[in-house]
């Protein structure tokens, strides 16, 4: 019986983190979005809302394999958009 109740507390952890790791994603604005909200090259492609550095570059969300994309400002580092593989 203890140990449906650790096996329990274990699975529902690991729901729990991949929902929270989820939600924190979805947070950040598609590239759509990024580029309604913000546009900062007018046409011209994307480029940093911040420094306007057209250097994107992209990583997994959470490990570096990862279908969920983050990508950022490579000159500041300022995070942008997210995309999906």
């Amino acid at each position: 019986m203890e140990l449906w109740i650790i096996i329990a507390v274990i699975v529902g952890f690991f729901i729990w983190n991949q929902m929270r790791i989820r939600k924190n994603w979805e947070s950040w604005p598609t590239v759509d979005q990024y580029m309604e909200q913000y546009n900062p090259s007018k046409g011209k492609g994307i480029s940093c809302y911040k420094c306007g550095s057209h250097n994107i570059w992209e990583s997994g969300f959470g490990k570096a394999d990862s279908d969920m994309r983050l990508h950022y400002c490579k000159q500041c580092k300022t995070n942008l958009y997210r995309t999906s593989r």
